[in-house]
């Protein structure tokens, strides 16, 4: 045999056998080898890293989604406890529904106006973070503004010994 067709001969049993549809990578002396499929890469980003990556935002959306509904829920259940049921289900609306709502801010300061039964106003008082909010009272006392009540717990109560001391300067 010439050397000619030794060294061919000798090459072609150094070449893997091909298979269709596999990837296959040349190094620098020419010599193939085979590769699997997740070691491919562009830019330096493997295959087997963007499925890896796929997966991961896949997981971050479903949370995602899943925390735009739990917020949602809370929004809904805010609205429902202050007496506002809402015919809303998309979360964008239900926000815009609790912008209506009149929140009083601890931090600011307000004017709470009286109105007279035809409509015009008939007093102002002003609202600042010393003062507090409450729900109506059923049973107010004559006297509450005297200066001797305290608000305590949810209740108004009555300091005796206040009490006695402003009726027996007079």
């Amino acid at each position: 045999m010439s050397n000619h067709k030794k060294k061919y001969n000798s090459m072609l049993h150094k070449v893997p056998k091909i298979e269709p549809k596999e990837l296959y990578i040349a190094d620098t002396n020419c010599n193939l080898r085979h590769i699997d499929r997740g070691e491919v890469s562009k830019g330096g980003i493997s295959f087997d890293g963007l499925k890896k990556l796929e997966v991961a935002k896949s997981q971050e959306i479903i949370e995602l989604k899943q925390a735009r509904e739990q917020a949602r829920i809370a929004l809904t259940a805010i609205l429902k406890d202050y007496g506002y049921n809402t015919p809303n289900v998309e979360l964008k609306a239900l926000i815009d529904d609790i912008l209506k709502l009149t929140i009083i801010k601890p931090t600011y300061q307000y004017h709470l106006l009286s109105f007279n039964e035809d409509g015009y106003i008939n007093g102002i008082d002003k609202i600042d973070n010393n003062d507090l909010v409450i729900n109506l009272l059923s049973n107010i006392p004559s006297d509450l503004t005297k200066g001797y009540y305290k608000y305590e717990n949810g209740q108004i109560i009555k300091d005796e010994r206040k009490y006695n001391e402003e009726w027996s300067a007079l």
